[in-house]
């Protein structure tokens, strides 16, 4: 074990402890002053715990295998913003995260559990990496309805939020897209709904590009598929390639595993 003497650091492992507690009793609202600031270093000791939170947030019926559990200390690492610890394990920080995977293995879950993982961890420290979750058919929905399409628009792209001399600026956010792949037989108008997707997501890319705003995302489908999904383009915008887009976005994750759910 990793063991230390440093004040701050047994302060954080007594602050991870006390959040276990917590969890393990099922407290729908943590005592702020139990919280843990944001990490320079993450040792053996606090690492075992920052994994043993995720497994009890995302809960009894989930179960982590040790190629899960890789996975999430690469996470851990990634959102905590620890970059040579989040490399080792295939993670680059300017990126996004999409995971991949078959129904019910649990890519939404571990995605759940880590927005609740950021607000639990950094309400002191503003986690600069927290995000907000969507999936295809909130997305599909909101584009498609004219009363919530404006302020969908307005949080997930730009965000633009007004200054108090009367001018604006743009707050675009991080987001993480459950779902991400599916297609759907729509016409809006005479539009079809999958070419607002594609613009939407070419929106998302050049948030990333100007803002260093990443989206992260889930889907059943492998990377292959996803470049077959959406590598044709449209009629009306042909230009759009989106593969070639989504390899600089992501880094991406295979979870592998059958179904955890009954």
């Amino acid at each position: 074990m990793d063991l230390t003497n440093d004040p701050e650091k047994i302060g954080n492992i007594k602050s991870l402890d006390a959040i276990i507690t917590d969890l393990k009793k099922r407290k729908k609202k943590l005592n702020p002053s139990k919280m843990v600031k944001l990490c320079k270093e993450i040792t053996e000791d606090e690492l075992f715990r920052h994994i043993e939170i995720i497994k009890l947030i995302a809960g009894e019926g989930y179960k982590m295998t040790p190629e899960h559990e890789s996975i999430v200390t690469g996470m851990i690492y990634y959102f905590t913003g620890l970059e040579e610890e989040a490399k080792k394990y295939g993670f680059d920080l300017s990126k996004g995260i999409g995971i991949t995977g078959s129904w019910g293995v649990g890519k939404t879950t571990i995605f759940g559990a880590f927005h609740e993982y950021l607000a639990i961890m950094c309400p002191v420290d503003y986690n600069p990496n927290t995000f907000r979750i969507t999936s295809m058919d909130e997305i599909v929905d909101s584009l498609r309805n004219k009363t919530k399409s404006e302020a969908f628009r307005s949080l997930y792209l730009l965000n633009t939020i007004e200054n108090t001399d009367g001018t604006s600026k743009p707050n675009p956010i991080h987001i993480c897209i459950n779902e991400f792949g599916v297609r759907y037989d729509i016409l809006d108008y005479g539009t079809d709904i999958n070419e607002l997707i594609d613009t939407f997501l070419m929106h998302r890319y050049d948030i990333f590009i100007k803002f260093g705003k990443v989206t992260h995302m889930t889907t059943n489908y492998g990377a292959k598929d996803l470049e077959k999904i959406f590598g044709k383009g449209s009629e009306k915008l042909p230009d759009i390639k989106l593969p070639d887009r989504f390899k600089e976005m992501w880094n991406m994750k295979h979870l592998k595993g059958e179904s955890f759910r009954k």
